[in-house]
């Protein structure tokens, strides 16, 4: 189905965190309202000493504030990124490590009367926005 990849992003060079607990002491933009499977707590505890330099309204904003030198890190979903990506100047040049991939799972009961046509419009959903280019393949190269 789809996939949630969270991943910490830096410009230039790969920022190598692939545990939360590598940010202890670091300086970092993240998503105002986002709780990152959890991970938002440990961010704001103060024995972590992980410096929220800003609290970005959206994707873009916190790209561009990561280009901008605002923090060396970025802490988001490679999805967001890929939409945000196009339309921030400077961000060619980013790299990404893999904080978590959690794959996304929507169970519909077979007691519900319609469930295979709700299945089958999902489905075909899906595909269509996949084809048009709005969501992306979970089989697909990954941003790195």
């Amino acid at each position: 189905f789809q996939r949630a990849v969270l991943q910490v992003y830096a410009v230039g060079q790969d920022p190598g965190v692939t545990k939360i607990e590598q940010l202890a002491g670091k300086e970092l933009i993240v998503n105002r309202g986002y709780m990152y499977g959890g991970r938002r707590a440990w961010i704001d505890d103060p024995a972590n000493q992980v410096k929220v330099v800003l609290e970005a309204k959206d994707a873009p904003q916190a790209l561009t504030a990561l280009t901008k030198g605002r923090a060396p890190y970025l802490l988001q979903y490679r999805d967001n990124i890929r939409d945000a990506r196009n339309s921030v100047p400077g961000a060619g040049n980013l790299k990404a490590s893999t904080l978590s991939d959690v794959g996304i799972n929507v169970v519909i009961s077979t007691k519900r009367a319609d469930a295979k046509e709700l299945v089958a419009k999902i489905d075909a959903a899906i595909a269509k926005l996949r084809k048009s280019g709005e969501i992306s393949d979970p089989d697909a190269a990954g941003t790195s």
